[in-house]
C-alpha cells in the first residue's frame, strides 16, 4: 500500500501543468503573475520567476502586449510608486540586439514607446513596461527596483480518444 501512495505522489508530481496556480490569470496557454509587493531589480525578478518555475515575461504578439498592458493597468495601483514592470528583454549581451533572457530568442515583437530604446546614459540594458508611457517599451537600468511579470507556460492536454 505505501508503495502505491508513493507511486501516485510521484504520478502528481509528473503531470503537465494544465492549470494556472492560485493568484495568477491567464491567457492562451500562459498564466501571469503580476508581482507589486515585491519590487525588484532585474535580476532579482529574473530569480524570483525563475522559483516559481516560470520566467520574466516574454511577449510576442501584440495581442499578448494588449492584454499585459491592461492588466498593468489593473495592477498598477498595488504598487503607486512602481516606474513600470520588469519583462524578460535584454540587450546585455549585445549592445542594440534585443533578446529574452530565457529563450535566448531575439526579439520578433517589440513595442518601444516613442525614442525608446534610448540607452540612456549607456546603461541601459533590460526592458519593462513603461507606466510613464501607457506602459509601452522602455529600456532602463537593470538595477532600479519595480514590480515584474512571470509567465509559466501551460501544456495543453493531450486528447485521449478511446474506440472510434
Amino acid at each position: 500500500m505505501l508503495w502505491l501512495l508513493f507511486l501516485a505522489s510521484f504520478l502528481e508530481g509528473a503531470v503537465s501543468q494544465t492549470q494556472c496556480p492560485h493568484g495568477w490569470t491567464k491567457w492562451g496557454m500562459s498564466c501571469y503573475l503580476f508581482v507589486t509587493h515585491v519590487p525588484n531589480d532585474w535580476t532579482e525578478s529574473q530569480y524570483f520567476c525563475h522559483m516559481l518555475h516560470s520566467k520574466l515575461v516574454e511577449i510576442e504578439t501584440m495581442e499578448e502586449d494588449n492584454f499585459l498592458q491592461l492588466q498593468a493597468i489593473r495592477h498598477v495601483h498595488e504598487n503607486q510608486k512602481t516606474f513600470g514592470f520588469w519583462i524578460g528583454g535584454t540587450d546585455a549581451v549585445v549592445e542594440g540586439e534585443w533578446m529574452w533572457i530565457t529563450s535566448g530568442q531575439n526579439f520578433t515583437y517589440s513595442n518601444w514607446a516613442p525614442g525608446f530604446p534610448d540607452d540612456y546614459r549607456k546603461n541601459e540594458d533590460c526592458a519593462h513596461l513603461f507606466k510613464a508611457e501607457h506602459f509601452e517599451w522602455n529600456d532602463e537600468d537593470c538595477d532600479h527596483r519595480m514590480s515584474f511579470i512571470c509567465e509559466l507556460t501551460l501544456e495543453e492536454t493531450p486528447l485521449v480518444v478511446v474506440g472510434k
